[in-house]
């Protein structure tokens, strides 16, 4: 991604979910102090254009590109077009075009299990771009790809098409991991570092804008080990976008991904110090911030 000033935007910031834990968006403040550049914000079709509002305009003003996406159709890929009807309704377009420059839609999230067929994926990503362009959208959309976004391979395989639909020419393919294959088997370290590599390596030989939209440090259930540190310094060397899974401390079944234990600066605790903080390649010492925010100017994928 490049801004309109040609300095170049390499995405490295959190996820929050900000529709369930902190709907001030109180903790953004927070987030800035580590150095991020971006947050992933999570909203659902309830949330109004008001909110949306609000959190875009926190993000901007901390200096750090707000990414909304809509957690509404995860794992559910026939409740797209209504979260696509809910990005392009007449209230959401007016407030998304209000701040085009300094926005990136992430049309739905994990929006489908691996039954999904290349056809289908090809041919409605194509069709929800078109939607959001004719409303007169042009910011970065950002897709995840199936297998609630953990089958980057399949992406891959239509990603030319799909981007060739957009007029723009102006989408971000995304894809998740935490520690699975395609075929979502759990994979041991080595082979996770051998997925991530080819993962990383097949969209750069490709010319696509990629990112990790999603990543975690590990899963207790199953004794699995996450290669995140690997993950977080392949996608430095090759200016990969990545942003964990999250500056959160919900007290659920994910609560092994929180990366602070009070949504404060310094509460932020165990791989999220790391990643965050105290890593070589951590957001502190990598995230840049984009000229435009400053200047007013807009970004593009190419």
């Amino acid at each position: 991604m490049y801004s309109q000033c040609g300095d170049k935007i390499i995405l490295r910031g959190p996820n929050k979910m900000t529709t369930w834990i902190d709907r001030e968006g109180k903790s953004f403040a927070e987030i800035a102090k580590t150095g991020s550049n971006v947050v992933r914000i999570v909203a659902v079709s309830t949330d109004k254009p008001s909110d949306i509002k609000r959190w875009i305009e926190k993000c901007i003003e901390l200096k750090m590109i707000p990414m909304v996406e809509n957690h509404t159709a995860t794992g559910k890929w026939d409740e797209v077009p209504a979260v696509v009807a809910w990005w392009t309704s007449d209230s959401m377009v007016n407030v998304i075009k209000r701040y085009d420059d300094v926005f990136i839609l992430n049309i739905a999230n994990e929006c489908g299990d691996g039954n999904v067929t290349d056809e289908q994926l090809r041919e409605g990503y194509s069709d929800f771009i078109v939607k959001i362009r004719a409303k007169g959208i042009n910011c970065p959309v950002v897709i995840d790809g199936m297998q609630w976004a953990q089958k980057p391979n399949q992406m891959l395989r239509v990603a030319p098409y799909i981007l060739e639909s957009d007029p723009m020419k102006n989408v971000i393919f995304s894809s998740h991991f935490y520690g699975r294959n395609e075929e979502s088997q759990v994979l041991p370290v080595a082979g996770q570092e051998a997925f991530i590599k080819e993962t990383v390596d097949s969209y750069i030989a490709k010319d696509l804008c990629f990112i990790w939209g999603e990543f975690g440090a590990g899963v207790p259930s199953d004794g699995r080990p996450v290669a995140y540190k690997y993950l977080l310094d392949y996608s430095a060397t090759n200016e990969v976008g990545c942003l964990p899974w999250s500056f959160d401390n919900c007290n659920n079944d994910g609560a092994f991904l929180n990366m602070t234990s009070d949504n404060t600066f310094a509460g932020t605790e165990g791989w999220g110090t790391e990643v965050l903080l105290s890593l070589p390649n951590s957001f502190k010492n990598t995230a840049r911030t984009p000229l435009y925010i400053a200047n007013g100017r807009s970004i593009k994928t190419k």
